[in-house]
């Protein structure tokens, strides 16, 4: 809880904000970030599901054509990372 506080009171600073839009738009993209930076599966559905209907898409996109998270996967091998 503290992190958050400190994070929002951060973002609020750089945005010019007062900390309730600050703390909200925190939360709001906070479930955007992984430890490993990888999505999970069910994350990048929700997202190009999102996507497609914003767009007035009929079907969301493959996940494969759009994110390729190899170079990611490298990484976090070589840093230990699961």
């Amino acid at each position: 809880m503290e992190r958050e506080k400190e994070a929002s009171e951060l973002l609020a600073s750089i945005w010019k904000s007062d900390y309730k839009i600050a703390n909200d738009s925190y939360r709001a993209s906070k479930p955007a970030f992984t430890g490993t930076g990888i999505p999970s599966e069910e994350e990048i559905k929700e997202y190009l599901a999102l996507d497609a209907q914003i767009l007035g898409l009929a079907q969301p996109v493959a996940p494969s054509s759009v994110f390729d998270f190899t170079m990611q996967r490298e990484i976090n091998k070589e840093l230990g990372i699961k």
